[in-house]
């Protein structure tokens, strides 16, 4: 899946330019002449010179700490959030999502486990997609176009259980969307909410109890 690896994927670039920086020989920093038939008089050799080790050494780790610290700039979302279900969801229990969409990339997952997410929402510029996790293997994609979400505004997203253990989803409370049971799966777990979003509240409604936790 794209999105499993979407935050390791678009620093490759600076991978590779730390991967050539580093393998380059330390004498091709500058300029490299002939010597030997030059009068010391018409040119001073102490310019062309190799970088000392030393200096070379100390570039190589100055660079390497920048590009960490770039990949690891980029890899930090904006939100992200995790909470245990401690009830089972059952048929009409709801879970309520509420924020403000900063840029259109961001993700939910209902989760039994790290092999088994019965539940994964995608938000992509042009697009919502969803799918399943089973057995440590993603299922077909199942794309809701437009992304019906716009950037700088607020946001609500309704998850409820249906009759059949499926999803039935609604962004501000219209754009219906039902995402059928694809496998049977244990109990979900967690919920997590991740991506370039602020979060506002999550809320689980378990439709057997007062209230919600």
């Amino acid at each position: 899946m794209f999105d499993e690896y979407l935050r390791v994927l678009y620093p490759f670039h600076f991978w590779l330019l730390l991967y050539l920086f580093i393998k380059q020989e330390i004498t091709s920093a500058v300029p490299q002449v002939d010597i030997k038939n030059i009068n010391d008089k018409d040119i001073d050799t102490s310019e062309f010179s190799s970088i000392s080790a030393t200096t070379w050494i100390e570039l190589k780790i100055n660079l390497v700490f920048f590009f960490l610290l770039v990949i690891l700039l980029k890899n930090i979302w904006l939100t992200n959030y995790t909470e245990d279900i401690l009830l089972k969801l059952i048929p009409k229990d709801e879970i309520i999502i509420l924020g403000v969409l900063v840029e259109p990339f961001f993700f939910i997952d209902l989760i039994v486990n790290k092999e088994n997410i019965p539940f994964h929402l995608k938000s992509i510029e042009t697009m919502i997609a969803f799918n399943s996790k089973y057995k440590g293997r993603w299922l077909d994609e199942i794309r809701l176009v437009p992304n019906p979400l716009i950037v700088n505004t607020s946001f609500m997203i309704n998850i409820m259980i249906n009759e059949d253990e499926g999803f039935n989803i609604s962004f501000n409370e219209q754009n219906f969307f039902e995402f059928e049971r694809r496998e049977q799966f244990d109990v979900i777990k967690h919920i997590q909410v991740y991506g370039n979003l602020t979060l506002k509240s999550v809320k689980i409604i378990h439709s057997s109890k007062e209230g919600d936790y």
